[in-house]
């Protein structure tokens, strides 16, 4: 069991080998149909870290993950959970087995996973905050951008963000005009 024999070892899954193959050579015929974006992390991981770039990667991905966790304990707070249901939802959250069980492997999903988190965080405060909208809005963009570029899968992001807008704003003709 993953919880009682924990391994930190870096590994390839099928999925891997062709992102790993596009952060080789971007001109080459798989980055026809991977998107660039995880293939340029595993490429900054292997200028940093030539011999250890799997480890180097494998590590920011559980880092960037705890991070995202304690992040969104902090946002179920300010929107208002108690602070013990905040713990739960981030202990759920975090012991999220197939996250635990993939951790080390290279999955594009990992990043998809927190670029989608941010997207949505700025797309709420761009919805609950009068003031910084620009700033919101461009943070918003910038994130949903990126996880198009990460897997394409994302451009489905849409319709739970009109559904949100909807459901934000009630199902108004003025929201609808």
């Amino acid at each position: 069991s993953i919880f009682s024999s924990p391994s930190l070892i870096p590994k390839m899954s099928p999925d891997s080998y062709g992102y790993w193959s596009v952060s080789q050579d971007f001109t080459s015929e798989i980055s026809n149909i991977r998107p660039f974006f995880f293939p340029f992390l595993i490429r900054i991981c292997n200028y940093i870290s030539h011999d250890n770039w799997n480890i180097l990667l494998s590590f920011i991905q559980i880092t960037i993950h705890s991070i995202v966790v304690l992040f969104l304990f902090r946002n179920f707070k300010v929107y208002g959970l108690s602070t013990s249901s905040s713990f739960l939802c981030s202990i759920i959250i975090g012991f999220n087995p197939s996250l635990l069980y993939y951790s080390t492997y290279f999955l594009a999903d990992f990043t998809l996973a927190v670029l989608t988190t941010f997207s949505w965080f700025f797309f709420l405060k761009l919805n609950f905050q009068d003031n910084h909208f620009l700033k919101y809005a461009i943070f918003t963009s910038l994130f949903s951008g990126l996880c198009i570029v990460t897997k394409p899968i994302a451009l489905l992001m849409i319709i739970p963000i009109i559904l949100a807008i909807f459901l934000l704003n009630g199902f108004s003709k003025k929201v609808i005009n």
